[in-house]
């Protein structure tokens, strides 16, 4: 509420930009000529996959994994990360030839119309 008149201003955002899964804090900042408030905090919960909505299987593998979603989740894309950090292999498939990679361990991030998922994976 501004404090130079007796109107209610309503606001709204779309944050594209949101990684996080779980809960978000928003909190508005306003300015006016002589004074600065603060808005109440706002919690939104964020919509989360789990384990029982997505599956990367077989884990262990050896030349390919795949990647079963919760009916009505669409997957976006799926890549995959060596230990150090680097990515080794970008794509929208459900089916991924891993043969390729040296045996190891990875990290399989899986992103969807609805969340990003984290997993390890195991290349044998």
């Amino acid at each position: 509420k501004p404090t130079n008149n007796n109107t209610t201003n309503r606001y709204s955002f779309l944050d594209e930009g949101v990684i996080n899964i779980g809960i978000i804090y928003y909190r508005l900042k306003i300015v006016e000529a002589k004074s600065t408030e603060y808005s109440l905090t706002i919690t939104i919960q964020t919509e989360t996959l789990s384990s029982k909505n997505i599956q990367v299987s077989p884990n262990p593998a050896h030349n390919q994994i795949n990647i079963d979603l919760e009916e009505g989740v669409e997957l976006i894309d799926v890549e995959i990360f060596d230990t150090r950090g680097n990515l080794v292999i970008k794509s929208n498939i459900r089916a991924l030839d891993i043969s390729e990679l040296a045996q190891g361990i990875y990290i399989v991030v899986i992103k969807t119309t609805i969340s990003e998922y984290h997993t390890k994976c195991i290349k044998n």
